[in-house]
């Protein structure tokens, strides 16, 4: 099996449901792990004072 690394911006494992969710799947299925809710979080957006 290949290595699995999943990125889910904005979230803290610890506080996010969804990031909490989604490592429950890998451990019920590594093969299929549910990765429906990396489709929807955006980056965070940055600005820089002029």
């Amino acid at each position: 099996m290949a290595a699995v690394s999943l990125a889910l911006l904005g979230a803290a494992f610890a506080e996010s449901p969804r990031a909490q969710a989604n490592t429950r799947s890998f451990f019920d299925a590594p093969t299929s792990a549910d990765t429906s809710c990396l489709a929807g979080p955006q980056p965070p957006r940055f600005e820089i004072a002029p």
